[in-house]
Protein backbone atom coordinates (compact mmCIF):
# COMPACT_ATOMS: atom_id res chain seq x y z
CA UNK A 1 0.00 0.00 0.00
CA UNK A 2 2.86 2.36 0.81
CA UNK A 3 4.37 1.92 -2.66
CA UNK A 4 1.02 2.51 -4.41
CA UNK A 5 0.36 5.54 -2.23
CA UNK A 6 3.78 7.12 -2.90
CA UNK A 7 3.59 6.46 -6.64
CA UNK A 8 0.04 7.89 -6.73
CA UNK A 9 1.02 11.07 -4.88
CA UNK A 10 3.99 11.64 -7.19
CA UNK A 11 1.81 10.99 -10.25
CA UNK A 12 -0.89 13.38 -9.04
CA UNK A 13 1.75 16.01 -8.23
CA UNK A 14 3.13 15.84 -11.78
CA UNK A 15 -0.31 15.75 -13.44
CA UNK A 16 -1.59 18.78 -11.53
CA UNK A 17 1.62 20.68 -12.28
CA UNK A 18 1.34 20.10 -16.02
CA UNK A 19 -2.38 20.81 -15.83
CA UNK A 20 -1.54 24.28 -14.48
CA UNK A 21 1.19 24.67 -17.13
CA UNK A 22 -1.46 23.90 -19.78
CA UNK A 23 -3.75 26.55 -18.30
CA UNK A 24 -0.98 29.13 -18.55
CA UNK A 25 -0.07 28.28 -22.13
CA UNK A 26 -3.64 28.01 -23.43
CA UNK A 27 -4.87 30.94 -21.28
CA UNK A 28 -7.91 29.06 -20.00
CA UNK A 29 -9.09 27.85 -16.59
CA UNK A 30 -9.66 24.16 -15.92
CA UNK A 31 -11.68 22.76 -13.05
CA UNK A 32 -9.82 20.28 -10.82
CA UNK A 33 -10.67 17.08 -12.71
CA UNK A 34 -9.77 18.62 -16.07
CA UNK A 35 -6.54 19.90 -14.54
CA UNK A 36 -5.54 16.38 -13.47
CA UNK A 37 -6.58 14.62 -16.69
CA UNK A 38 -5.21 17.26 -19.07
CA UNK A 39 -2.03 17.22 -16.99
CA UNK A 40 -1.87 13.45 -17.45
CA UNK A 41 -2.27 13.88 -21.22
CA UNK A 42 0.48 16.51 -21.43
CA UNK A 43 2.83 14.52 -19.18
CA UNK A 44 2.26 11.38 -21.24
CA UNK A 45 3.00 13.28 -24.45
CA UNK A 46 6.29 14.60 -23.05
CA UNK A 47 7.34 11.20 -21.67
CA UNK A 48 6.56 9.50 -25.00
CA UNK A 49 8.73 12.12 -26.72
CA UNK A 50 11.59 11.45 -24.28
CA UNK A 51 11.20 7.69 -24.84
CA UNK A 52 12.20 8.21 -28.48
CA UNK A 53 15.73 8.95 -27.30
CA UNK A 54 16.12 7.60 -23.77
CA UNK A 55 14.85 4.76 -21.59
CA UNK A 56 12.31 5.98 -19.03
CA UNK A 57 14.18 5.43 -15.76
CA UNK A 58 13.83 6.96 -12.31
CA UNK A 59 16.27 9.68 -13.40
CA UNK A 60 13.66 10.93 -15.88
CA UNK A 61 11.08 10.90 -13.07
CA UNK A 62 13.39 13.04 -10.89
CA UNK A 63 13.81 15.55 -13.74
CA UNK A 64 10.01 15.82 -14.09
CA UNK A 65 9.61 16.23 -10.33
CA UNK A 66 12.32 18.91 -10.24
CA UNK A 67 10.64 20.87 -13.02
CA UNK A 68 7.24 20.61 -11.32
CA UNK A 69 8.67 21.74 -7.97
CA UNK A 70 10.36 24.80 -9.49
CA UNK A 71 7.22 25.67 -11.46
CA UNK A 72 4.86 25.28 -8.48
CA UNK A 73 7.20 27.43 -6.36
CA UNK A 74 6.20 30.34 -8.58
CA UNK A 75 2.56 29.19 -8.60
CA UNK A 76 1.97 29.05 -4.85
CA UNK A 77 -1.29 30.95 -5.02
CA UNK A 78 -2.71 28.61 -7.63
CA UNK A 79 -1.76 25.62 -5.50
CA UNK A 80 -3.28 27.21 -2.37
CA UNK A 81 -6.57 27.82 -4.17
CA UNK A 82 -6.56 24.22 -5.34
CA UNK A 83 -5.99 22.92 -1.80
CA UNK A 84 -8.54 25.36 -0.37
CA UNK A 85 -11.15 24.10 -2.84
CA UNK A 86 -10.57 20.47 -1.85
CA UNK A 87 -10.78 21.25 1.89
CA UNK A 88 -14.18 22.88 1.35
CA UNK A 89 -15.46 19.62 -0.12
CA UNK A 90 -14.92 17.75 3.13
CA UNK A 91 -18.34 16.03 3.05
CA UNK A 92 -17.67 14.73 -0.46
CA UNK A 93 -14.23 13.49 0.58
CA UNK A 94 -15.73 11.71 3.59
CA UNK A 95 -18.31 9.99 1.37
CA UNK A 96 -15.61 9.09 -1.15
CA UNK A 97 -13.12 7.76 1.40
CA UNK A 98 -14.52 4.18 1.63
CA UNK A 99 -14.43 3.88 -2.17
CA UNK A 100 -10.85 5.10 -2.39
CA UNK A 101 -9.65 2.99 0.52
CA UNK A 102 -11.15 -0.17 -0.95
CA UNK A 103 -9.64 0.76 -4.34
CA UNK A 104 -6.23 1.28 -2.76
CA UNK A 105 -6.41 -2.08 -1.01
CA UNK A 106 -7.56 -3.80 -4.18
CA UNK A 107 -4.62 -2.25 -6.05
CA UNK A 108 -2.34 -4.45 -3.93
CA UNK A 109 -3.50 -7.48 -5.89
CA UNK A 110 -1.34 -8.84 -8.71
CA UNK A 111 -2.36 -7.76 -12.23
CA UNK A 112 -5.44 -9.79 -13.19
CA UNK A 113 -5.74 -8.84 -16.88
CA UNK A 114 -4.67 -11.67 -19.17
CA UNK A 115 -3.01 -9.18 -21.52
CA UNK A 116 -0.85 -7.84 -18.68
CA UNK A 117 1.00 -11.15 -18.62
CA UNK A 118 0.89 -11.35 -22.40
CA UNK A 119 2.39 -7.98 -23.34
CA UNK A 120 1.53 -5.06 -21.00
CA UNK A 121 4.30 -5.65 -18.46
CA UNK A 122 6.81 -6.75 -21.08
CA UNK A 123 6.15 -3.55 -23.10
CA UNK A 124 6.72 -1.42 -20.00
CA UNK A 125 9.98 -3.25 -19.28
CA UNK A 126 11.25 -2.40 -22.78
CA UNK A 127 10.34 1.28 -22.23
CA UNK A 128 12.22 1.29 -18.91
CA UNK A 129 15.37 -0.36 -20.24
CA UNK A 130 15.66 0.99 -23.79
CA UNK A 131 14.61 3.91 -25.90
CA UNK A 132 12.03 2.93 -28.51
CA UNK A 133 13.31 -0.20 -30.29
CA UNK A 134 12.92 -0.49 -34.09
CA UNK A 135 10.88 -3.50 -35.14
CA UNK A 136 9.92 -4.57 -31.61
CA UNK A 137 6.54 -5.65 -33.03
CA UNK A 138 8.45 -8.39 -34.86
CA UNK A 139 9.43 -9.93 -31.54
CA UNK A 140 5.81 -9.92 -30.36
CA UNK A 141 2.97 -8.60 -32.52
CA UNK A 142 1.22 -7.03 -29.53
CA UNK A 143 4.21 -4.75 -28.83
CA UNK A 144 3.15 -2.82 -31.94
CA UNK A 145 -0.15 -1.77 -30.32
CA UNK A 146 1.76 0.93 -28.43
CA UNK A 147 -0.89 2.19 -25.96
CA UNK A 148 0.40 5.65 -25.07
CA UNK A 149 -0.26 5.14 -21.36
CA UNK A 150 2.57 2.57 -21.11
CA UNK A 151 5.23 5.29 -21.02
CA UNK A 152 3.50 6.86 -17.98
CA UNK A 153 3.35 3.47 -16.26
CA UNK A 154 7.09 3.22 -16.88
CA UNK A 155 7.74 6.73 -15.52
CA UNK A 156 5.87 6.20 -12.24
CA UNK A 157 6.76 2.53 -11.62
CA UNK A 158 9.48 3.31 -9.02
CA UNK A 159 11.10 0.02 -9.97
CA UNK A 160 14.55 1.08 -8.78
CA UNK A 161 13.19 1.85 -5.30
CA UNK A 162 10.79 -1.04 -4.68
CA UNK A 163 12.55 -3.61 -6.91
CA UNK A 164 9.35 -4.25 -8.87
CA UNK A 165 6.99 -2.22 -11.05
CA UNK A 166 4.35 -0.22 -9.17
CA UNK A 167 1.28 0.44 -11.31
CA UNK A 168 -0.61 3.36 -9.76
CA UNK A 169 -1.82 5.44 -12.71
CA UNK A 170 -5.16 3.64 -13.07
CA UNK A 171 -5.76 4.14 -9.35
CA UNK A 172 -5.10 7.90 -9.69
CA UNK A 173 -7.50 8.20 -12.65
CA UNK A 174 -10.15 6.07 -10.95
CA UNK A 175 -9.94 8.05 -7.69
CA UNK A 176 -10.09 11.42 -9.45
CA UNK A 177 -13.22 10.46 -11.38
CA UNK A 178 -14.95 8.84 -8.40
CA UNK A 179 -14.44 12.07 -6.42
CA UNK A 180 -15.66 14.11 -9.41
CA UNK A 181 -18.91 12.20 -9.90
CA UNK A 182 -19.71 11.86 -6.21
CA UNK A 183 -19.23 15.60 -5.90
CA UNK A 184 -21.58 16.21 -8.83
CA UNK A 185 -24.21 13.81 -7.54
CA UNK A 186 -24.07 15.33 -4.06
CA UNK A 187 -24.34 18.85 -5.49
CA UNK A 188 -27.35 17.93 -7.65
CA UNK A 189 -29.10 16.22 -4.73
CA UNK A 190 -28.47 19.15 -2.43
CA UNK A 191 -29.57 21.85 -4.88
CA UNK A 192 -32.17 20.18 -7.10
CA UNK A 193 -33.18 16.82 -5.67
CA UNK A 194 -33.76 13.70 -7.73
CA UNK A 195 -33.46 14.88 -11.35
CA UNK A 196 -32.56 13.31 -14.68
CA UNK A 197 -28.98 14.55 -14.23
CA UNK A 198 -28.75 12.92 -10.80
CA UNK A 199 -29.71 9.61 -12.41
CA UNK A 200 -27.39 10.15 -15.40
CA UNK A 201 -24.35 10.87 -13.21
CA UNK A 202 -25.20 7.99 -10.87
CA UNK A 203 -25.19 5.55 -13.79
CA UNK A 204 -21.87 6.93 -15.05
CA UNK A 205 -20.44 6.56 -11.53
CA UNK A 206 -21.61 2.96 -11.50
CA UNK A 207 -19.90 2.29 -14.84
CA UNK A 208 -16.67 3.78 -13.46
CA UNK A 209 -16.88 1.77 -10.24
CA UNK A 210 -17.25 -1.33 -12.41
CA UNK A 211 -13.65 -0.83 -13.56
CA UNK A 212 -12.46 -1.83 -10.08
CA UNK A 213 -10.88 -5.00 -11.48
CA UNK A 214 -8.50 -2.97 -13.68
CA UNK A 215 -6.84 -1.12 -10.81
CA UNK A 216 -4.04 -3.59 -10.17
CA UNK A 217 -3.18 -4.05 -13.86
CA UNK A 218 -1.28 -1.71 -16.21
CA UNK A 219 -4.12 -2.00 -18.71
CA UNK A 220 -5.24 0.73 -21.14
CA UNK A 221 -8.82 -0.57 -20.89
CA UNK A 222 -9.67 1.63 -17.89
CA UNK A 223 -8.86 4.86 -19.72
CA UNK A 224 -10.65 3.67 -22.88
CA UNK A 225 -13.85 3.32 -20.81
CA UNK A 226 -13.75 6.11 -18.22
CA UNK A 227 -12.33 8.92 -20.40
CA UNK A 228 -15.09 8.79 -23.07
CA UNK A 229 -17.66 8.60 -20.26
CA UNK A 230 -16.16 11.69 -18.68
CA UNK A 231 -15.72 13.60 -21.94
CA UNK A 232 -19.27 13.01 -23.17
CA UNK A 233 -20.95 13.81 -19.84
CA UNK A 234 -18.84 16.90 -19.06
CA UNK A 235 -19.06 19.08 -22.14
CA UNK A 236 -19.02 22.69 -20.89
CA UNK A 237 -22.29 24.43 -20.16
CA UNK A 238 -22.99 28.03 -19.39
CA UNK A 239 -26.29 28.37 -17.60
CA UNK A 240 -26.49 32.13 -18.17
CA UNK A 241 -26.23 32.01 -21.96
CA UNK A 242 -27.30 29.76 -24.77
CA UNK A 243 -24.85 27.14 -26.02
CA UNK A 244 -24.15 29.09 -29.20
CA UNK A 245 -22.37 31.74 -27.11
CA UNK A 246 -19.79 29.27 -25.87
CA UNK A 247 -16.47 29.54 -27.69
CA UNK A 248 -14.02 26.91 -28.86
CA UNK A 249 -11.72 27.53 -25.89
CA UNK A 250 -14.46 26.21 -23.59
CA UNK A 251 -13.95 22.84 -25.30
CA UNK A 252 -10.14 22.78 -25.14
CA UNK A 253 -10.06 20.17 -22.37
CA UNK A 254 -12.65 17.98 -24.15
CA UNK A 255 -10.62 18.02 -27.37
CA UNK A 256 -7.28 17.39 -25.64
CA UNK A 257 -8.68 14.43 -23.71
CA UNK A 258 -10.39 13.02 -26.83
CA UNK A 259 -7.19 13.07 -28.89
CA UNK A 260 -5.18 11.63 -26.02
CA UNK A 261 -7.69 8.82 -25.41
CA UNK A 262 -7.38 7.71 -29.03
CA UNK A 263 -3.60 7.32 -28.56
CA UNK A 264 -4.28 5.04 -25.60
CA UNK A 265 -6.77 2.76 -27.37
CA UNK A 266 -7.80 2.85 -31.02
CA UNK A 267 -11.24 1.51 -30.08
CA UNK A 268 -12.05 5.09 -28.98
CA UNK A 269 -11.37 6.59 -32.44
CA UNK A 270 -15.09 7.59 -32.81
CA UNK A 271 -14.21 10.48 -30.50
CA UNK A 272 -12.88 12.02 -33.72
CA UNK A 273 -16.55 12.70 -34.53
CA UNK A 274 -16.81 14.91 -31.44
CA UNK A 275 -13.63 16.78 -32.35
CA UNK A 276 -14.70 17.26 -35.97
CA UNK A 277 -18.17 18.55 -35.06
CA UNK A 278 -16.70 21.04 -32.58
CA UNK A 279 -14.18 22.29 -35.15
CA UNK A 280 -16.95 22.73 -37.73
CA UNK A 281 -19.17 24.49 -35.20
CA UNK A 282 -16.46 27.05 -34.38
CA UNK A 283 -14.73 27.17 -37.78
CA UNK A 284 -14.65 30.96 -37.81
CA UNK A 285 -12.56 31.20 -34.64
CA UNK A 286 -9.39 30.92 -36.72
CA UNK A 287 -6.83 31.66 -33.98
CA UNK A 288 -8.33 29.23 -31.49
CA UNK A 289 -8.82 26.63 -34.22
CA UNK A 290 -5.12 26.93 -35.08
CA UNK A 291 -4.23 26.35 -31.43
CA UNK A 292 -6.44 23.25 -31.32
CA UNK A 293 -4.85 21.81 -34.47
CA UNK A 294 -1.35 22.49 -33.11
CA UNK A 295 -2.15 20.85 -29.76
CA UNK A 296 -3.65 17.81 -31.50
CA UNK A 297 -0.56 17.51 -33.68
CA UNK A 298 1.80 17.71 -30.67
CA UNK A 299 -0.13 15.00 -28.78
CA UNK A 300 -0.26 12.66 -31.77
CA UNK A 301 3.31 13.20 -33.04
CA UNK A 302 5.39 11.22 -30.48
CA UNK A 303 2.80 8.42 -30.43
CA UNK A 304 2.81 8.15 -34.23
CA UNK A 305 6.62 8.19 -34.34
CA UNK A 306 6.71 5.39 -31.77
CA UNK A 307 4.23 3.45 -33.92
CA UNK A 308 6.45 3.74 -36.98
CA UNK A 309 9.61 2.74 -35.10
CA UNK A 310 7.97 -0.20 -33.31
CA UNK A 311 6.16 -1.69 -36.31
CA UNK A 312 6.93 0.28 -39.48
CA UNK A 313 3.28 1.39 -39.73
CA UNK A 314 1.78 4.76 -38.85
CA UNK A 315 -1.23 3.10 -37.17
CA UNK A 316 -0.87 -0.55 -36.20
CA UNK A 317 -2.40 -3.04 -36.96
CA UNK A 318 -4.04 -1.28 -39.94
CA UNK A 319 -1.91 -2.18 -42.98
CA UNK A 320 -3.96 -0.03 -45.38
CA UNK A 321 -2.26 3.04 -43.85
CA UNK A 322 1.14 2.20 -45.30
CA UNK A 323 3.67 4.97 -46.08
CA UNK A 324 7.04 3.53 -45.07
CA UNK A 325 9.45 0.81 -46.12
CA UNK A 326 11.97 0.46 -43.30
CA UNK A 327 13.90 -2.79 -42.93
CA UNK A 328 12.27 -3.38 -39.52
CA UNK A 329 8.74 -3.15 -40.94
CA UNK A 330 6.47 -5.97 -39.75
CA UNK A 331 5.50 -8.34 -42.60
CA UNK A 332 2.08 -7.59 -44.11
CA UNK A 333 0.80 -11.08 -43.33
CA UNK A 334 1.66 -10.70 -39.65
CA UNK A 335 -0.13 -7.34 -39.40
CA UNK A 336 -3.26 -8.67 -41.10
CA UNK A 337 -3.19 -11.73 -38.82
CA UNK A 338 -2.93 -9.49 -35.73
CA UNK A 339 -5.87 -7.38 -36.88
CA UNK A 340 -8.02 -10.43 -37.68
CA UNK A 341 -7.21 -12.03 -34.31
CA UNK A 342 -8.62 -8.98 -32.51
CA UNK A 343 -11.79 -8.99 -34.61
CA UNK A 344 -12.23 -12.77 -34.54
CA UNK A 345 -11.65 -13.14 -30.80
CA UNK A 346 -14.18 -10.37 -30.07
CA UNK A 347 -16.78 -12.14 -32.25
CA UNK A 348 -16.17 -15.69 -31.06
CA UNK A 349 -13.54 -16.08 -28.31
CA UNK A 350 -12.04 -19.54 -28.41
CA UNK A 351 -10.82 -21.96 -31.02
CA UNK A 352 -13.16 -20.65 -33.74
CA UNK A 353 -11.90 -17.06 -33.67
CA UNK A 354 -9.97 -17.34 -36.96
CA UNK A 355 -13.06 -18.48 -38.84
CA UNK A 356 -15.20 -15.81 -37.18
CA UNK A 357 -12.82 -13.09 -38.38
CA UNK A 358 -13.51 -14.06 -42.00
CA UNK A 359 -17.30 -14.35 -41.68
CA UNK A 360 -19.91 -11.95 -43.02
CA UNK A 361 -21.99 -9.98 -40.54
CA UNK A 362 -25.05 -12.23 -40.82
CA UNK A 363 -22.82 -15.29 -40.27
CA UNK A 364 -20.93 -14.28 -37.15
CA UNK A 365 -23.66 -12.18 -35.48
CA UNK A 366 -25.83 -15.14 -34.33
CA UNK A 367 -22.75 -16.90 -32.91
CA UNK A 368 -21.68 -13.78 -31.06
CA UNK A 369 -25.21 -12.93 -29.87
CA UNK A 370 -25.73 -16.40 -28.42
CA UNK A 371 -22.40 -16.20 -26.66
CA UNK A 372 -23.12 -13.09 -24.58
CA UNK A 373 -25.22 -12.87 -21.42
CA UNK A 374 -28.88 -11.79 -21.39
CA UNK A 375 -27.96 -8.70 -19.39
CA UNK A 376 -25.45 -7.65 -22.06
CA UNK A 377 -28.02 -8.32 -24.78
CA UNK A 378 -30.47 -5.98 -23.04
CA UNK A 379 -27.71 -3.39 -22.56
CA UNK A 380 -26.77 -3.50 -26.26
CA UNK A 381 -30.42 -3.43 -27.40
CA UNK A 382 -31.15 -0.31 -25.34
CA UNK A 383 -27.89 1.29 -26.49
CA UNK A 384 -28.88 1.07 -30.14
CA UNK A 385 -32.59 1.77 -29.67
CA UNK A 386 -32.31 4.92 -27.51
CA UNK A 387 -30.48 7.21 -29.99
CA UNK A 388 -32.64 6.00 -32.89
CA UNK A 389 -35.85 6.79 -31.00
CA UNK A 390 -34.51 10.23 -30.08
CA UNK A 391 -33.58 11.09 -33.67
CA UNK A 392 -37.01 9.92 -34.88
CA UNK A 393 -38.73 12.09 -32.26
CA UNK A 394 -36.48 14.97 -33.30
CA UNK A 395 -37.57 14.63 -36.93
CA UNK A 396 -41.22 14.89 -35.86
CA UNK A 397 -40.33 17.78 -33.53
CA UNK A 398 -41.44 15.81 -30.48
CA UNK A 399 -38.15 16.73 -28.80
CA UNK A 400 -35.84 19.68 -29.36
CA UNK A 401 -32.16 18.76 -29.38
CA UNK A 402 -29.51 21.41 -28.80
CA UNK A 403 -26.05 21.26 -30.34
CA UNK A 404 -24.37 19.55 -27.39
CA UNK A 405 -27.01 16.85 -26.99
CA UNK A 406 -26.89 16.14 -30.73
CA UNK A 407 -23.10 15.85 -30.64
CA UNK A 408 -23.21 13.46 -27.67
CA UNK A 409 -25.90 11.29 -29.26
CA UNK A 410 -24.24 11.17 -32.67
CA UNK A 411 -20.74 10.44 -31.28
CA UNK A 412 -21.94 7.68 -28.96
CA UNK A 413 -24.13 6.05 -31.61
CA UNK A 414 -21.36 6.07 -34.24
CA UNK A 415 -19.08 4.69 -31.52
CA UNK A 416 -21.50 1.82 -30.89
CA UNK A 417 -21.74 1.02 -34.61
CA UNK A 418 -17.94 1.19 -34.98
CA UNK A 419 -17.61 -1.16 -32.01
CA UNK A 420 -19.98 -3.84 -33.28
CA UNK A 421 -18.45 -3.85 -36.77
CA UNK A 422 -14.79 -3.76 -35.75
CA UNK A 423 -14.44 -5.80 -32.53
CA UNK A 424 -17.65 -6.40 -30.50
CA UNK A 425 -16.03 -7.21 -27.17
CA UNK A 426 -18.03 -5.40 -24.46
CA UNK A 427 -14.93 -3.87 -22.88
CA UNK A 428 -14.01 -2.15 -26.17
CA UNK A 429 -17.34 -0.36 -26.49
CA UNK A 430 -18.72 -0.03 -22.97
CA UNK A 431 -18.32 3.76 -22.87
CA UNK A 432 -20.15 4.44 -26.15
CA UNK A 433 -22.80 1.83 -25.40
CA UNK A 434 -23.31 3.28 -21.93
CA UNK A 435 -23.76 6.84 -23.16
CA UNK A 436 -26.11 5.65 -25.93
CA UNK A 437 -28.21 3.70 -23.43
CA UNK A 438 -28.69 6.66 -21.09
CA UNK A 439 -28.99 9.26 -23.87
CA UNK A 440 -32.66 10.09 -23.09
CA UNK A 441 -31.49 11.47 -19.74
CA UNK A 442 -29.65 14.27 -21.54
CA UNK A 443 -32.92 15.90 -22.68
CA UNK A 444 -35.79 14.31 -20.69
CA UNK A 445 -35.86 16.81 -17.85
CA UNK A 446 -37.68 15.72 -14.71
CA UNK A 447 -37.49 16.43 -11.01
CA UNK A 448 -38.87 14.62 -7.99
CA UNK A 449 -39.21 16.73 -4.87
CA UNK A 450 -37.24 14.84 -2.26
CA UNK A 451 -38.29 17.05 0.60
CA UNK A 452 -41.98 17.99 0.50
CA UNK A 453 -41.80 18.99 4.20
CA UNK A 454 -39.78 22.06 5.14
CA UNK A 455 -36.70 21.10 7.15
CA UNK A 456 -33.49 22.87 8.04
CA UNK A 457 -30.58 22.98 5.59
CA UNK A 458 -28.34 21.00 7.97
CA UNK A 459 -30.93 18.26 8.42
CA UNK A 460 -31.41 18.11 4.65
CA UNK A 461 -27.65 17.65 4.13
CA UNK A 462 -27.51 14.88 6.73
CA UNK A 463 -30.41 13.06 5.03
CA UNK A 464 -28.80 13.51 1.63
CA UNK A 465 -25.49 12.09 2.85
CA UNK A 466 -27.29 9.13 4.43
CA UNK A 467 -29.29 8.42 1.24
CA UNK A 468 -26.19 8.67 -0.88
CA UNK A 469 -24.27 6.27 1.36
CA UNK A 470 -27.12 3.77 1.12
CA UNK A 471 -27.22 4.10 -2.67
CA UNK A 472 -23.42 3.90 -2.91
CA UNK A 473 -23.32 0.72 -0.85
CA UNK A 474 -25.27 -1.02 -3.62
CA UNK A 475 -22.82 0.21 -6.24
CA UNK A 476 -19.98 -1.79 -4.70
CA UNK A 477 -20.27 -5.38 -5.78
CA UNK A 478 -20.46 -7.90 -2.94
CA UNK A 479 -17.89 -10.03 -4.71
CA UNK A 480 -15.48 -7.09 -4.76
CA UNK A 481 -15.99 -6.53 -1.03
CA UNK A 482 -15.32 -10.19 -0.27
CA UNK A 483 -12.18 -10.13 -2.41
CA UNK A 484 -10.85 -7.06 -0.57
CA UNK A 485 -11.64 -8.60 2.82
CA UNK A 486 -9.99 -11.88 1.87
CA UNK A 487 -6.97 -10.08 0.48
CA UNK A 488 -6.47 -8.06 3.68
CA UNK A 489 -6.67 -11.22 5.77
CA UNK A 490 -4.28 -13.25 3.63
CA UNK A 491 -1.80 -10.63 2.49
CA UNK A 492 -1.25 -8.16 5.32
CA UNK A 493 2.50 -8.48 4.75
CA UNK A 494 2.10 -6.94 1.29
CA UNK A 495 0.93 -3.55 2.55
CA UNK A 496 4.31 -2.04 1.76
CA UNK A 497 4.17 -2.97 -1.93
CA UNK A 498 1.65 -4.77 -4.12
CA UNK A 499 1.81 -8.38 -5.14
CA UNK A 500 3.67 -9.08 -8.37
CA UNK A 501 2.01 -10.86 -11.24
CA UNK A 502 1.99 -14.57 -10.51
CA UNK A 503 4.08 -16.75 -12.82
CA UNK A 504 2.89 -20.39 -12.73
CA UNK A 505 5.32 -22.42 -10.62
CA UNK A 506 5.80 -25.09 -13.28
CA UNK A 507 6.37 -22.59 -16.11
CA UNK A 508 9.89 -22.68 -17.47
CA UNK A 509 11.61 -20.48 -20.04
CA UNK A 510 14.01 -21.87 -22.60
CA UNK A 511 16.87 -19.93 -24.15
CA UNK A 512 17.60 -19.53 -27.83
CA UNK A 513 20.40 -17.66 -29.55
CA UNK A 514 19.74 -14.71 -31.84
CA UNK A 515 23.06 -13.53 -33.21
CA UNK A 516 25.10 -13.64 -30.01
CA UNK A 517 22.28 -12.69 -27.62
CA UNK A 518 19.92 -14.86 -25.58
CA UNK A 519 16.16 -14.73 -26.17
CA UNK A 520 13.71 -16.33 -23.71
CA UNK A 521 10.60 -18.26 -24.71
CA UNK A 522 7.95 -19.79 -22.39
CA UNK A 523 7.91 -23.58 -22.70
CA UNK A 524 4.10 -23.55 -22.38
CA UNK A 525 1.62 -20.88 -23.44
CA UNK A 526 2.35 -17.48 -24.93
CA UNK A 527 2.79 -15.25 -21.86
CA UNK A 528 6.11 -13.98 -20.56
CA UNK A 529 4.58 -12.27 -17.48
CA UNK A 530 7.32 -10.10 -15.91
CA UNK A 531 10.17 -12.37 -16.92
CA UNK A 532 13.36 -10.62 -17.97
CA UNK A 533 13.61 -9.28 -21.51
CA UNK A 534 14.00 -10.13 -24.32
CA UNK A 535 11.15 -12.62 -24.17
CA UNK A 536 8.99 -13.70 -27.10
CA UNK A 537 5.91 -15.99 -27.17
CA UNK A 538 7.07 -18.35 -29.93
CA UNK A 539 10.29 -19.17 -31.71
CA UNK A 540 10.72 -17.58 -35.12
CA UNK A 541 13.66 -18.76 -37.23
CA UNK A 542 13.33 -15.91 -39.74
CA UNK A 543 13.73 -13.17 -37.10
CA UNK A 544 17.15 -11.60 -36.56
CA UNK A 545 18.73 -8.59 -34.87
CA UNK A 546 19.32 -5.52 -37.03
CA UNK A 547 22.67 -4.95 -35.35
CA UNK A 548 24.69 -6.24 -32.42
CA UNK A 549 22.49 -5.01 -29.55
CA UNK A 550 18.84 -5.20 -28.53
CA UNK A 551 18.62 -1.43 -29.00
CA UNK A 552 19.31 -1.90 -32.71
CA UNK A 553 15.97 -3.72 -33.05
CA UNK A 554 14.59 -6.70 -34.94
CA UNK A 555 13.83 -7.51 -38.54
CA UNK A 556 12.84 -10.46 -40.70
CA UNK A 557 15.26 -12.15 -43.06
CA UNK A 558 14.51 -10.92 -46.57
CA UNK A 559 13.79 -13.64 -49.14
Amino acid sequence: MLAIFISSILSLYIFISFGIVSEKILKVKFQFTDKVLVGLSVTNTLVSFVSLFLPITISILFIFLLFCSVFLYFEKENLKLLTFGLVHKSIVLIITFPFLLSALIFSLNPPFAYDSGLYHIQSIKWIQEYSVVPGLANLHGRFGFNPNIFTIFALTSLKEIFEQEIFSVNFVIYSTLVIHYINRIYKILKQEGLTNFFLLNSIVLFLILEQFMSLSSPTPDLISIVFPLYILTNLPKNESVVHSELSLENYFSSIILSVYTITVKLATVPLCILILLLMIRYKFEIKKLSIVILVMFLILLPWLIRNVILSGYLIYPFPTIDFFNFDWKAPLGNVISEKLSITGWARNPGEGYKEAAQMKFWEWFPIWWNGISRLNRLFIFISFLSPISIFICGLFKKVKLDFQTSVILFTSWIGAIFWILLAPDIRFGKAFLGISAISPLFYCNFKINFFPIKISKTSKQIILVFIFIVISSFLINRKTYDMCKSFIRENSALFVRPKKIEIPQNLEFKKIQMNHLEIFIPVEGDRCYDYKIPCMPYRNHTLILRGNTLQSGFKYIQN
